[in-house]
């Protein structure tokens, strides 16, 4: 619904060769990758409006599966040389759209890095520059998998809404404090926009 879109953020649908991607392009010039996490978007909400204000447009996108982006249920559609051909993708139209020809600035964050440094290693991308945060070079070391076996194994049995209830009690059990109700909704829906099969294949993405 219109009530949850930022402030001078203009939303559009971008169909990849595959056929499966919608994009929201906010901006002109900085391309943001959402990781895993059901928080992920919250951080690039803000920086899609305070990025701006320093002159620097921002355009952002919500991978397959992710949040108001399509999904697939082959796993094999989530493989990461298949997203980062949807990123390149996701840019050209973007700088088609946008009559820009300068190469973007690429930030990717957590498994979204992985997606991005991907890209520019394929060459779907040719950024000016790439920025990848709290992501490495490949999957996670086992000692850091955390509760990415058990978000895997819950997925086989449990509906989204019923995983974010248990989100919610571990976050609680742990001493975070809830966002404000209209940020903890927005969160919601983000988490239950997710397909679980997108979910698993990232997850396990990150541990192999």
């Amino acid at each position: 619904p219109d009530s949850r879109r930022e402030p001078g953020v203009e939303h559009v649908g971008v169909a990849t060769k595959r056929d499966e991607d919608r994009a929201s392009l906010l901006g002109e010039l900085m391309r943001l990758l959402l990781g895993l996490a059901h928080v992920a978007r919250g951080p690039w909400s803000v920086a899609s409006v305070c990025v701006p204000l320093a002159g620097v447009g921002v355009v952002a996108f919500d991978q397959l599966g992710q949040y108001e982006s399509d999904g697939s249920d082959d796993p094999r559609d989530y493989a990461l040389d298949s997203l980062a051909a949807d990123l390149g993708e996701v840019v050209a139209t973007a700088a088609s759209r946008l009559g820009r020809s300068d190469p973007p600035h690429l930030v990717g964050h957590s498994f979204g890095g992985l997606v991005a440094q991907q890209a520019v290693i394929d060459g779907a991308v040719r950024p000016a520059s790439l920025v990848a945060l709290c992501t490495g070079p490949g999957a996670l070391p086992e000692e850091r998998w955390g509760e990415l076996p058990a978000l895997i194994d819950a997925l086989g049995s449990m509906s989204l809404g019923d995983l974010w209830q248990v989100l919610k009690v571990m976050e609680s059990a742990v001493g975070v404090e809830p966002p404000r109700p209209a940020v903890d909704d927005f969160l919601r829906a983000r988490w239950l926009g997710n397909s679980p099969v997108q979910l698993r294949c990232v997850a396990r993405l990150l541990m192999e």
